[in-house]
């Protein structure tokens, strides 16, 4: 009986130790990796295949195995045949698509007036043409810039809440926040309008780090330049500008863009749309001297205007990201002075203008002021 069960024990030890040589390798001495044979997986020759296969296979690291990291497996050379580009500090898709539509955007700025234009699409025509046509272009920015606001309604004289508003109404952008409409995945890809911090406070210019002395001085160095800009057969800019204190503008602007990183880094919020009105009343409690002075009613019905199927009035729905940083802005704007900001608005629109005209790498080579200092949107 002993024997028995002692000679069981031995053919059970034996089986596990067979069974053992059979699955060692097999689990850590893996092969490398190798594709499915074409005869068991037929491949698709669809010009959308073949080109998509193509791109695919170029960002593909032969040399990671997909079972310990199929990410670096498939994308692992992707940056290397894509560098982020010079406009923007990362890929995104809302990058790309902001792309697409300013080439559409120009496009139609491009193509002469007709009749079936709505007053909107009239006048960036307008304001397009007189932009890229007029002569005096090579001899003059700033005072052609200040003259054409005046002519398209921007009073230059008006509070800074007012400059605000008008901005939007004239380029569609803000000065002080992101604002882009956008869909509402949870009422069925309704059109919303969408407000974040600001992407960057310089205008075009984007520098998302802290600014050193020498960078500030040189940027004050390039709004002196643009501001004592001559004319020919014209009187200085001097004489149709307001005197203007730059370190207070560019101060204001740092702390800008300050509270616009510090909020960049905080956690991404759950995001609930609110009502304008709601918008409105959460800055009247918060104090009269910041935020509570902006219309946003008419920023709402002006970038609404002509998107169907949204509500313009008090009762519309809009989302807000991080509400930390309208609170720190409408602190912000509330213990600044009025001309300062009204000011920081006005070189905002004409470093604007100056991106539009493709002139703003002009006027920086003439400071000495390169692109590995100071990125800048082309």
């Amino acid at each position: 009986m002993e024997g028995s069960l002692g000679c069981s024990i031995a053919t059970l030890l034996f089986r596990v130790f067979v069974i053992f040589i059979h699955i060692f390798p097999a689990v850590h001495l893996k092969d490398p990796w190798k594709p499915t044979p074409t005869e068991k997986n037929p491949i698709c020759v669809t010009p959308e295949c073949v080109s998509r296969g193509k791109m695919y296979y170029k960002n593909w690291d032969p040399t990671v195995h997909p079972c310990n990291d199929f990410y670096k497996f498939a994308c692992n050379h992707w940056h290397d045949i894509n560098p982020t580009p010079s406009y923007t500090w990362e890929w995104n898709n809302l990058a790309l698509i902001q792309i697409e539509i300013a080439k559409q955007i120009r496009d139609i700025a491009e193509k002469c007036k007709k009749r079936s234009d709505s007053e909107e699409v009239a006048q960036l025509k307008t304001v397009y043409k007189t932009c890229m046509d007029t002569p005096s272009m090579k001899t003059g920015d700033i005072r052609f810039v200040w003259q054409h606001m005046k002519k398209a309604g921007f009073d230059t004289s008006a509070p800074w809440w007012e400059v605000h508003q008008n901005y939007i109404a004239l380029t569609g952008v803000s000065a002080l926040m992101s604002i882009k409409v956008v869909a509402d995945n949870r009422h069925k890809y309704s059109p919303i309008l969408f407000f974040s911090e600001i992407n960057s406070p310089y205008g075009s210019i984007i520098h998302h780090v802290v600014w050193n002395p020498t960078e500030t001085k040189v940027y004050i160095k390039l709004l002196k330049c643009l501001y004592n800009t001559p004319f020919y057969n014209m009187s200085p800019v001097r004489k149709q500008l307001p005197t203007l204190d730059f370190m207070q503008i560019v101060l204001f602007r740092h702390r800008l863009n300050e509270i616009s990183r510090e909020c960049m880094q905080l956690k991404y919020p759950h995001i609930k749309p609110v009502t304008v009105k709601e918008f409105e009343n959460w800055f009247n409690k918060l104090g009269n001297e910041g935020l509570a002075k902006v219309g946003w009613r008419r920023i709402v019905r002006v970038m609404l205007k002509n998107v169907p199927d949204t509500v313009i009035d008090h009762d519309g729905m809009i989302a807000v990201r991080r509400e930390e940083y309208f609170k720190k802005l409408n602190e912000l704007l509330a213990r600044t002075p009025k001309d300062v900001i009204g000011d920081s608005l006005f070189w905002s629109y004409d470093i604007y203008a100056l991106k539009a005209r493709g002139r703003l790498h002009e006027r920086l080579n003439k400071i000495q002021f390169y692109a590995s200092d100071v990125r800048t949107l082309s």
